[in-house]
């Protein structure tokens, strides 16, 4: 955000936050001429395929705690 002073950086960042997702696909569109590509890196995409195993991982030791008899 060069060329910009600090007032019309945070009314921009402002605007920013109440966008709409393809609000801000239009509008990085109209500002740089190109489309923007939100896929994911790689690293990113093996992260999204660990993070639900170690949650059912959890989810499992959940349940065999409740299945577990109580110690007096």
């Amino acid at each position: 955000m060069l060329g910009l002073n600090p007032d019309e950086r945070q009314d921009l960042e402002d605007k920013w936050r109440l966008m709409t997702p393809e609000e801000k696909v239009d509008f990085i569109e109209r500002t740089t001429n190109q489309r923007p590509d939100f896929r994911l890196p790689p690293q990113n995409r093996q992260r999204d395929q660990v993070i639900p195993r170690i949650q059912d991982r959890i989810n499992d030791e959940i349940r065999s705690r409740r299945r577990a008899p109580r110690q007096p």
